[in-house]
């Protein structure tokens, strides 16, 4: 982890705004269109996995794993501005907030 001067923790951008929360499980969800050219925290409360893509993206089991309780960042492009979880068991929540740097 970064630190300021003092050995502080110290955060790497600004969270933007209210974040979108997609409602997962063991289906594909997929999020609302993402600004392209973007950073990004994500944050799931489930294990899972994700995949980005067009509109019709669908994550399995082969896509990116995502840990819960742990915060990743990811930036868009100009054409992947969606992202889908999906989960090994269960429902959850993966929270999706723009991070301006």
């Amino acid at each position: 982890m970064l630190s300021d001067p003092l050995g502080r923790a110290a955060q790497i951008g600004r969270l933007v705004g209210a974040p979108q929360i997609v409602t997962t499980s063991t289906t594909t969800a997929r999020s609302t269109i993402l600004k392209p050219n973007t950073a990004y925290r994500f944050y799931s409360d489930q294990d899972g996995w994700i995949q980005f893509g067009g509109s019709g993206v669908n994550a399995t089991s082969s896509s990116n794993p995502v840990k819960a309780g742990f915060a990743e960042s990811f930036r868009t492009d100009d054409t992947n501005i969606y992202v889908a979880e999906i989960l090994p068991t269960g429902t959850g929540k993966l929270y999706i907030s723009e991070l301006e740097l």
